[in-house]
């Protein structure tokens, strides 16, 4: 269900922080009445902006040109009729059996040798370990060429409707 006014009203407040009229704090506060909407776009915006801000320092947006254009993005995704729908999607791979076997070699070494900071010379090789893990890990989520400039959106095809749908939308240029 789209709720075209509650919308209205979190672009107005995004484009009030992007503009620098407010900050973070007073973003955090307004955006938690957005976040139990019954409109999944409005929800997935509200929740997807607490990673786009401090709430340990007030300050007024500092935003990268690909964070620019992803918060032009969100801003589109409520000016348009689109809707969200969550995937849950879990991937098992053998790099994750081979973690849960080193974690729990790090348990049975803590409880044979006792927890103290000797363990350091034991965990060592194991936080490498897991570091060569995190790497192979990353190597193998492939992500489609276009992603970076269409997300949250899942294809070009699914920007250019939304875009189409949003009437007079025009996306802001990054500030200077």
């Amino acid at each position: 269900m789209i709720d075209r006014e509650v919308r209205n009203d979190l672009a107005a407040l995004i484009r009030r922080y992007l503009a620098e009229e407010i900050k973070a704090f007073d973003l955090d506060e307004q955006l938690e009445r957005f976040r139990d909407s019954d409109d999944s776009g409005v929800r997935f915006v509200a929740t997807t902006m607490w990673f786009h801000y401090d709430d340990c320092d007030d300050h007024f947006v500092v935003a990268s040109k690909p964070q620019w254009d992803y918060f032009q993005r969100l801003l589109l995704l409520l000016e348009s009729n689109s809707t969200v729908t969550h995937k849950r999607h879990r991937q098992w791979s053998i790099s994750q059996l081979i973690a849960g076997f080193l974690f729990a070699a790090c348990i049975w070494i803590a409880i044979h040798f006792g927890v103290g900071s000797h363990l350091l010379v034991f965990f060592a090789p194991f936080g490498i370990a897991s570091i060569i893990l995190s790497r192979f890990r990353r190597l193998a989520i492939a992500e489609g060429p276009f992603d970076a400039i269409v997300t949250p959106f899942s294809s070009i095809r699914d920007l250019r409707i939304a875009y189409e749908s949003a009437g007079t939308f025009h996306k802001r240029q990054f500030p200077r």
